[in-house]
């Protein structure tokens, strides 16, 4: 058995029971760290526009004392003794302001911030553990699309599934696969190979079946 961690979890093991283990990873994070790169750079662009247009707005109001914006078609003037024009224009771009702090702090803690998850191979099944549950999955569920990356020294494994989810657009929806992650192992040309192999057996037993 390939196991890159040691003694699982007494939960894994109890859930396991007497399935025997062809290997056991212990995955670095949950998430991709380039997918945390690529929201933090839209946060921080997010960000700037945010604080510039919050800035382009309300900086007349230190330099000529009032600022004159549209409202309905009707011109309104608001100044340091009438402020109350202001509480909606400013409540709305704040709220870009959050959004934009929201999707930085998530960016972070999709790069940094270690979510820990254990991934087990049996004869039957690949199960994952990330602390709160425990996912259970037949090799017959899986497609031969699987790609791995490198990332310094470790390895991140992708495994597709034949299930697809919907994602929606502006213009339109699209079905695609659902992927599993398996990020920073080392040994990931020997955990490829066995879920390779295993999904092949399963892929002929059920054309042998059907």
């Amino acid at each position: 058995m390939i196991d890159s961690y040691g003694n699982l979890p007494l939960k894994i093991e109890n859930y396991l029971e007497w399935e025997k283990k062809i290997f056991a990873v212990h995955s670095k994070r949950k998430y991709r760290f380039k997918d945390g790169a690529w929201l933090l750079s839209f946060a921080t662009f997010w960000l700037i526009f945010s604080f510039f247009m919050m800035f382009a707005f309300i900086w007349p109001l230190f330099t000529t004392w009032e600022v004159t914006f549209t409202t309905n078609g009707v011109e309104t003037i608001a100044s340091f003794d009438n402020l109350k024009p202001l509480i909606f224009p400013v409540w709305f771009m704040s709220l870009f302001i959050v959004i934009g702090l929201f999707m930085l702090w998530r960016s972070i803690y999709m790069m940094f911030i270690k979510k820990w998850s254990f991934f087990i191979g049996t004869d039957n099944r690949f199960i994952i553990f990330d602390w709160k549950q425990i996912r259970s999955l037949y090799w017959n569920q899986f497609s031969w699309d699987i790609s791995m990356e490198n990332r310094w020294e470790l390895w991140d494994l992708s495994l597709s599934l034949l299930t697809k989810k919907i994602v929606k657009s502006k213009n339109n929806s699209r079905a695609v696969p659902e992927i599993i992650h398996i990020v920073g192992i080392k040994n990931v040309l020997d955990i490829e190979k066995i879920c390779r192999k295993k999904i092949d057996a399963e892929k002929v037993n059920n054309s042998i079946h059907s």
